[in-house]
This record gives C-alpha cells, sequence and structure tokens, in this order.
C-alpha cells in the first residue's frame, strides 16, 4: 500500500500505527528513494 502524505508524514492525523491496526498487519515507512534499492535487493 502506498500512502502519500501531501504536507509530510510527520504532521498527518493518520498515523502509522492506526493504518498498521486498520489493516491488521505490521506496516514501515519508507522514503520513495528506497524503494527501488529494496527491490534491487530481494531480487538478488
Amino acid at each position: 500500500m502506498h500512502l502519500c502524505y501531501a504536507n509530510g508524514a510527520g504532521s498527518a492525523q493518520m498515523k502509522r500505527a492506526a493504518v498498521t491496526h486498520a489493516l491488521g498487519v505490521a506496516g514501515t515507512s519508507r522514503n520513495p528513494n528506497t524503494v527501488p534499492k529494496l527491490i534491487e535487493l530481494a531480487e538478488t
């Protein structure tokens, strides 16, 4: 799942803990620049 916080995650009303609780699974936050590197690491 991708969430975009227009004004930054730090000032968001819906915090990561609330999203995790609603989905029933653990989640993590990543900078968009990190995602391609994680994909690359997973493919090797």
